[in-house]
């Protein structure tokens, strides 16, 4: 059975029995099903150890791939030419522009293993217009190198302040000058632990074949 929703997959996976989850052939799944199965034996696995008797009757909480910062409105608007409002509601259908970049920010893992926290430069980040003057950002999570458990970063607030207001501006027609970062030593991205690569939305290395397989790998966002 094929399953173009990742939901309805995510659904599914939820309500199989313990027994049956773990005599899955992850062999026979795409990248997005194997991670959505693993999510939720990390999930049930993390519910035993805290002695939960009652996994069947809670509601499960599905692991998100993505955050929206409202928090960090300030950081935008300080740098703006003109007002916009925060949109805080994640809608692709009826954005009028979208633009992928990078932002910087530290990760840390919540299952606490040998990896325990790491920078990354390139976080790969979604800016969306919408009508009214409305904007939203979408940041896309990365798993643990150690333990592939999902992490949700905290950001360097002046570089998205820096980035989602100018291409703010940007689509309001100022010419704004482009900040110039110094670069900083990291390991190489790595795509197989980017959510933004994993629905061909990280724009690394975009000069480079690199990203053009990574396009060609990764399903689009819908």
């Amino acid at each position: 059975m094929t399953y173009p929703d990742p939901d309805d997959f995510t659904r599914t996976v939820q309500d199989m029995s313990s027994k049956d989850l773990g005599r899955l052939n992850m062999s026979q799944y795409t990248k997005t099903e194997r991670r959505i199965i693993n999510d939720e034996l990390v999930r049930r696995s993390d519910e035993r150890k805290a002695g939960n008797s009652k996994v069947a009757t809670k509601k499960r909480k599905t692991v998100t791939s993505w955050s929206m910062y409202p928090e960090l409105v300030e950081d935008v608007e300080e740098k703006m030419r003109k007002p916009y409002t925060f949109y805080n509601v994640d809608d692709g259908l009826h954005a009028l522009k979208e633009y992928d970049t990078f932002v910087c920010g530290v990760f840390l893992c919540k299952r606490r293993c040998s990896n325990r926290s790491w920078f990354s430069g390139k976080i790969a980040i979604s800016i969306r217009l919408y009508d009214r003057d409305q904007y939203n950002v979408r940041v896309h999570h990365q798993r643990c190198r150690g333990c592939d458990a999902l992490s949700r970063p905290k950001l360097d607030a002046e570089t998205y302040g820096e980035r989602v207001s100018y291409r703010l501006n940007l689509w309001s027609g100022f010419k704004i000058r482009l900040p110039r970062y110094k670069k900083k030593k990291t390991l190489p991205h790595d795509c197989e632990k980017c959510e933004g690569c994993d629905i061909g939305r990280c724009p690394h290395d975009k000069d480079k074949e690199e990203y053009v397989m990574c396009r060609r790998h990764c399903r689009s966002d819908p």
